[in-house]
């Protein structure tokens, strides 16, 4: 896996419903689960996941690899660009026909072909946040890049150049 994949809260509110990550992106959390965010750290290591439930309207879960907990959220403001360096990434070439995406940091991504219409839609500069396929295909594809531009994922697996 990428290490961008772990991410510390830096900021929370105080009831909870929002956070911000060490990215600087900042996420709405659903007003079920403030209460849960609102008693993270700082130091709590934190993933993004998609959001597998049918009814909600919540795109991701962030997931507190510390405590477990883990609140369903949307992404509000994406990351700054470029000044967290080893979290921030964009997108540097796609190659469609092989459905590989290539990083600024010299990864390159085999995303899955299943996801093939989603990759298809991406371009160069397109800022992308790495999170964990927590779903299907997970053993093969255990990574989803999320462009913020689409708000969108695609599931995938890395190797570096």
């Amino acid at each position: 896996t990428h290490p961008a994949v772990y991410q510390n809260p830096v900021a929370i509110s105080y009831f909870g419903d929002s956070v911000e990550l060490m990215d600087g992106s900042v996420w709405t959390i659903s007003s079920f689960d403030a209460y849960i965010a609102a008693g993270w750290y700082s130091t709590d290591l934190v993933v993004i996941t998609p959001n597998h439930s049918w009814f909600s309207s919540y795109g991701f879960r962030l997931t507190n690899q510390s405590t477990g907990e883990s609140v369903a959220a949307n992404l509000t403001l994406g990351p700054i660009t470029p000044n967290y360096g080893r979290y921030t990434h964009w997108i540097v070439a796609v190659d469609y026909y092989y459905n590989i995406v290539y990083l600024e940091d010299n990864s390159v991504w085999n995303m899955s072909s299943f996801d093939n219409n989603i990759v298809n839609q991406w371009v160069a500069g397109d800022v992308v946040m790495i999170g964990v396929n927590d779903g299907w295909l997970s053993g093969s594809k255990p990574n989803v890049l999320i462009n913020v531009a689409m708000l969108n994922f695609a599931a995938g697996a890395v190797s570096f150049r």
